[in-house]
């Protein structure tokens, strides 16, 4: 299996296939008197659901039931009356309500009924015998056909997309069409005190307008408020979602030579092929032709927890994270450091100062950006940074960063592993020793003197395998019904 290259950031940044870093199952040595482990407590049996709707068992035709139920979704007790009659029942819009009752003797279209009345909306009973339940004003743009010019108002509750957004689509998709978004949820607001906070999104803030409502209006002919709702559904679904699993190692001294890597391919080969043109090769002149040159990846992940073993490396962090697509993600191990920062001067030139911010520590920044066919587009920007010092400018101390950072934007598919390397740091230190008194008499006093010279050269190594989270329904496009 040959390594695939996705993207290269200094001496290191190569995408390894997640099968280098299977794990070897081991086999334990046989025992001739290996005791038995106990047999293991049987689980406890799920306790069983008593279902929502059964049949009378007093009925001689066995088509009534008894529904008793206490707060259970409509919509679950609609398919459960549904699939014990053998009735087809479409549900044509989202519609909330819970119900509470308890029915005897009570016919398909009672129970169905009463149901709906329960939670204010309609059924209607199809030609070929199902029904469709939902709104009154759905049913009729469900049925509604593509000359039917009847006017009605509908509502539709966005689950996943902002409301302001998708009615702006369907208002310039259906310029015949009046859609607006519905009223603003009561929401109680508490005022931002005076706190000092450097990082103003952290701060208490009144939520966005636009995200105070999930409800759109739409108002029409019956035939293109159906076409503007099988838009709004197929738009409306939920975004997928990405694991990121990361590893942040400092490794003690040259990446390569710990971790055996010289850059050099194995299993090349040459090849003379002769040109089949050529009928007396003791005639000519044969030139060398190359063969395919081929070469095994690199387990770096495996190399990596190698070395931790030896102790000549050392985990940073080891953080897991979830986004959703297109959106970015941060993971902050280390401090928030706070420093003056000068805005201006008052009347009467003295300088006006404010608060801001550095993070120091590990500090991972991610975002990603799904494709098809399970790929995805990643930027990563790792930073290990420390305050090595302070400088003073008009009576104020400003930190000095040591930082090691990059930043790389590649195309991985779901379950790849992204290396990133060469972020290396060199720290020369001098240690002296002397013997009191007599190391500090001049000339003779470096015969009492020991100086010792250390060159540390430590690697950061950052080790990212994102995958795809599954969603309940995966496997096809939205299916809309026209």
């Amino acid at each position: 299996m040959n390594g695939r290259f996705a993207g290269v950031l200094g001496p290191l940044a190569v995408a390894v296939p997640q099968l280098l870093l299977a794990q070897t199952p081991t086999l334990s040595p046989v025992s001739q008197a290996a005791p038995q482990a106990p047999p293991a407590a049987a689980a406890p049996a799920p306790v069983p659901q008593e279902p929502l709707v059964t049949k009378d068992p007093e009925s001689s035709t066995g088509k009534t039931y008894r529904i008793q139920v206490k707060r259970k979704d409509a919509t679950t007790l609609i398919r459960a009356l549904g699939t014990l009659a053998g009735v087809k029942v479409k549900v044509v819009s989202y519609f909330p309500g819970s119900v509470t009752m308890d029915l005897q003797h009570v016919t398909f279209e009672q129970g169905l009924d009463a149901i709906c009345q329960s939670v204010g909306i309609a059924f209607k009973k199809l030609e070929d015998g199902s029904y469709a339940v939902g709104p009154e004003s759905d049913l009729i743009v469900d049925a509604a056909g593509p000359n039917d010019t009847t006017v009605v108002d509908i509502t539709y509750r966005c689950r996943h997309l902002n409301a302001d957004s998708v009615a702006n689509v369907i208002s310039k998709a259906f310029p015949d069409l009046k859609t607006i978004t519905g009223p603003l949820f009561l929401s109680p607001t508490i005022e931002a005190g005076n706190s000092i906070s450097a990082d103003s999104s952290k701060a208490l803030s009144a939520t966005d307008q636009s995200f105070k409502t999930h409800d759109i209006l739409i108002s029409g002919p019956a035939n293109l408020v159906k076409r503007a709702l099988v838009l709004a559904k197929k738009f409306d679904r939920p975004r997928r979602q990405v694991r990121i699993n990361a590893r942040l190692t400092e490794i003690s001294g040259s990446l390569e030579s710990l971790l055996g890597i010289a850059w050099t391919f194995s299993n090349v080969a040459l090849q003379e092929i002769p040109d089949p043109t050529i009928t007396n090769p003791t005639n000519s002149v044969q030139g060398l032709k190359f063969g395919t040159f081929a070469h095994s990846a690199a387990s770096v992940g495996a190399a990596v927890r190698a070395q931790e073993t030896k102790g000549k490396a050392k985990t940073l962090a080891s953080p897991t994270i979830s986004l959703v697509d297109g959106e970015r993600s941060f993971i902050l191990i280390g401090e928030r450091r706070l420093f003056p920062k000068q805005t201006g001067t008052n009347s009467q030139g003295l300088p006006i100062f404010d608060v801001a911010e550095v993070r120091t520590g590990v500090y991972l920044q991610v975002a990603v950006q799904l494709g098809l066919d399970n790929d995805m587009t990643l930027t990563v920007y790792p930073q290990v940074s420390s305050v090595t010092s302070t400088v003073a400018i008009n009576n104020s101390l400003y930190p000095i960063i040591a930082t090691r950072e990059a930043q790389t934007t590649v195309r991985l598919r779901s379950g790849e592993m992204l290396a990133i390397g060469g972020l290396v740091s060199e720290q020369d230190t001098n240690t002296v020793t002397r013997i009191p008194f007599l190391g500090y008499i001049p000339l003779i006093g470096e015969l009492f003197t020991q100086r010792n010279k250390t060159k540390n050269n430590n690697e950061l190594l950052l080790l990212i395998t994102p995958e795809l989270i599954p969603q309940e329904g995966e496997g096809g496009e939205v299916s809309v019904e026209p």
